[in-house]
Order: C-alpha cells, then structure tokens, then sequence
C-alpha cells in the first residue's frame, strides 16, 4: 500500500505539471491570437457637420446637418485608448469641409441649396443666406465649446421663389444667380 501511495503520488505530480503546461500553453494561444485580431479591430466615432446661419458655436440657426464617421485601428497597445475623442475633435474641420455637399448647379435647382432655402422664409425679390460650417465630434460635449470646429464661411446662398417653386444657388454661380 505504501507503493501504491507513492506510485498515486507520483502520476498526480506528473498530471498537475502537465495540467499547468497546458494551461499556460492555453494563455499563450490566446495571447497570439489577440495579437493577430486586435490590430484589424476598428474603433470609429461619429463627427457631425452643421450648416448654420450664423458663426457661433451651437446648435441654433441650423440650415442642415450631416454625419461622418472617423475610424481608428485598434492595436493591443492602444486598445483600450480612451484618447480617441480628442484624436476624432483634431479632425473635425477637415472631414466636415471633405464631406461638405456641392451647391453649384446651373440651373438653379441644386438639391442642398434648395434644401437650405426651404428652411428660411424668402422675400418676394429673394434672400441672400450666408452658410457657415461648425461640427465636433459627438463624444464631446455640446457645452465644451474647445471641442467645436470654429466656424467658416464657406458659401452665400441665393434663394427665389417663382410662384410655388423655390431656387437656391450658389451667389453668382451662374451670374444670373444675384439676389
């Protein structure tokens, strides 16, 4: 019986190192594969893009909006990052002028310059409406004004109205387009 103990003894040691060896050889695997997935991982924040009336830096006097999203790779060591909102404010102003839609048309009926001027009231001679650009990233708040694109002026727009229709161009683009 003291043989028998011994000889249980003994396959126990040898089951426990080979149980231990081929936990760690468990954590190794899982190890390679997160650094084989993570740096493929993508992380994207949403920046949002305002057309406003006027340059300050809120959510007043809004002509239209639109989104874009910013996207990060993920490496293991910047996985858990939390720095990505201030890396997504530093691009706002260049993905927002990137993504700006066009208002040039010749005739009159370009869709984003109509848009714009079916949110202000038109004189019977017309209206001029300045358009500026402002944005942030929308995981910063709207009260920390730092995190705000400064706004631009990027374009005057012209809005008529013909009986029930409504123009919206570009300010001298075609030169008809004077109001």
């Amino acid at each position: 019986t003291v043989l028998n103990t011994v000889r249980v003894q003994s396959i126990c040691r040898v089951m426990a190192k080979v149980l231990s060896s081929i936990f760690l050889l468990c954590i190794i695997i899982q190890f390679a594969l997160l650094c084989l997935i993570v740096p493929f991982v993508e992380k994207c924040l949403n920046i949002k893009c305002w057309m406003k009336t006027n340059s300050t830096k809120d959510l007043n006097n809004i002509l239209k909006s639109y989104s874009v999203r910013s996207c990060f790779s993920r490496s293991p060591r910047t996985f858990f990052d939390n720095s990505l909102c201030s890396k997504t404010t530093e691009k706002v102003a260049r993905y927002c002028h990137a993504e700006l839609p066009p208002m040039e048309s010749g005739d009159g009926m370009n869709p984003t310059a109509r848009e714009i001027c079916s949110n202000v009231h038109i004189h019977p001679s017309g209206v001029k409406i300045p358009v500026y650009l402002t944005g942030k990233a929308d995981c910063a708040s709207s009260m920390d004004k730092t995190a705000w694109m400064q706004p631009v002026k990027v374009v005057d727009i012209c809005c008529i109205r013909f009986g029930g229709l409504i123009l919206g161009c570009k300010y001298g683009t075609p030169s008809w387009c004077k109001c």
